[in-house]
């Protein structure tokens, strides 16, 4: 489990990347070691990815509120989804012959999911009322592409059209993969 010094070092990593800072790998450690630590980062958005769900399942009419054994259902999914687009993005970087980048771009790309989780989170908050939430979800929707594509483009040293066709793998990916999850769960 990473500590808080590297929790934050990578958080401002995150933000140099985006910021277009070459030397932004330096405030992670790109190792074996430094990969399994930057699964930290999905204990931390853990709780807002389950408040967010909360939030979710409340705005349906007539849904019945979630029990204890639903939030575990949904925290395994959440674990094999964190698991799975790994495996799933070292293929296409072996495919792009970019595998020698993969732990430069998976490192960054976990740690990037806390501010994620935290800004889908208060994204819901803030639409709970539907006032503005069309708006609100479409600016912070853009706002998340645009960091990944920029993770993807600038980390595995890949053109435009094909970090784009990272991120829209990503979108498909998990979207694909948490919806058969679910439905195997039968929650």
């Amino acid at each position: 489990m990473a500590g808080l010094a590297e929790i934050l070092s990578a958080l401002v990593g995150v933000l140099r990347i985006l910021r277009g800072d070459p030397a932004a790998l330096s405030y992670f450690d790109i190792s074996l070691d430094g990969f399994w630590r930057s699964y930290t980062a999905a204990l931390i958005a853990l709780p807002a990815h389950l408040l967010a769900l909360a939030l979710e399942v409340g705005s349906e009419p007539n849904a019945p509120p979630l029990a204890f054994f639903d939030y575990i259902s949904h925290s395994m999914i959440y674990g094999v989804a964190w698991l799975a687009y790994p495996v799933a993005i070292h293929f296409i970087c072996t495919l792009l012959e970019r595998e020698k980048r993969f732990l430069d771009y998976i490192i960054p790309y976990n740690w990037s999911m806390i501010p994620v989780a935290y800004l889908v989170t208060l994204t819901s908050l803030i639409g709970a009322d539907g006032s503005g939430a069309a708006y609100i979800t479409i600016t912070a929707s853009a706002a998340m592409f645009w960091a990944f594509w920029r993770l993807a483009e600038r980390l595995l040293d890949i053109g435009r059209f094909q970090a784009i066709g990272i991120v829209a793998f990503d979108v498909v990916f998990s979207a694909i993969l948490l919806t058969a999850l679910a439905e195997f769960a039968g929650v």
